[in-house]
Parts: structure tokens; sequence; C-alpha cells
């Protein structure tokens, strides 16, 4: 409760979010000043026995953030973004209306590649970065989600098919290994 306090009073306003819900799910805005402060903390740790993360709001999340996906040690090209509805301050419905194609460009790639080869040298082969303005706010590593159903309809291609073969080679470099 009192760490959760002194980054609200450092920065006015803040994110919780639980470390086990997915699609914004959970997810609380906090305000300084707000009355419900110790309520909001209370409820979102479940009493102080729950770890929650707490990060900065970032004002720019009303118009989305993006699902960087790595996959080995590189970033893949494909991307969404990821709206708001209508009534929130982040995205929080999975659904082909809150989606838009999000084209990283040659520097975004350059840029989140120390991410990806961070994340493979720790044994993650498959992450989703959620990103606002370059600003890495998650990495999903247990449930990466790559939104592959919509990716595959935004840019006409079978993204599945590349994991699956990033997947076998792995395969094949195990079995190549023990032999």
């Amino acid at each position: 409760m009192d760490e959760i306090i002194s980054f609200l009073e450092e920065h006015k306003q803040i994110v919780l979010k639980p470390l086990n819900k997915c699609f914004g799910a959970g997810v609380m805005y906090l305000y300084l000043g707000d009355p419900n402060t110790r309520t909001i903390i209370k409820t979102i740790t479940q009493d102080e026995n729950s770890m929650v993360m707490v990060q900065e709001f970032i004002p720019e999340v009303k118009f989305g953030d993006v699902r960087v996906l790595t996959l080995g040690n590189k970033v893949l090209p494909y991307s969404v973004k990821k709206l708001p509805s209508e009534n929130d301050f982040k995205f929080n419905t999975h659904n082909d209306n809150f989606l838009v194609k999000s084209d990283l460009t040659a520097s975004e790639l350059n840029y989140f590649q120390p991410i990806a080869k961070k994340l493979h040298a720790m044994g993650i082969h498959m992450a989703g970065l959620d990103v606002i303005n370059n600003k890495v706010i998650e990495i999903n590593v247990t449930s990466p989600c790559y939104f592959i159903k919509e990716i595959n309809n935004i840019y006409s291609i079978t993204l599945e098919k590349e994991i699956c073969k990033y997947i076998t080679s792995l395969c094949s470099e195990k079995v190549a290994g023990s032999v």
C-alpha cells in the first residue's frame, strides 16, 4: 500500500495491473487525490496479498498500444494497434473492431531488436511487447497472444506457418544435438 501510494505521489497518475489477467481485465487507473485510492489498492492487491504491476500513466494510451511480436531472436514485422473501447482508457475487448494494422518502421524494428535478443537468450522464444510511444509497458511471455487470426487477415499472411517453421527448426536442432 505505502509503496503504491508513494509511486502515485511521485507520478500523479498511475495504472495498476493484476499479473494474472489479460486484455485489460482488472487494470485500474488511479490519480493523486482520488477519494477511492486505498479501496482501489486494497481491491486490486486483494488486501495486499497479490502482486500487481504499477506504472506511470501514459496519456497517449487513448490512441492505443501496439503489440510488437518477437520470435526467436528477432522482431516480426507484423503488428497490431489495440485501441481502447469507447468508454475505457485501455484495450479491453478482444474484438476485430478494436485492432488495426500498425506497420513497424525500420527504426522501430531495430529499436526492439535488443529486447528480442535478450528474451531469446533467456529462453523466451515468443513474446508480445505492448508499446506506447516506443515505451514497453508489458512483456507478455506466458501468453504472448500473437493475434494470429487478426494479423493473418490484416497482412494477408499465414503467421502460424512462420511460427511452426521456427518451432520445427528448434526441434530439429535439439534432435541433431542429441545424436
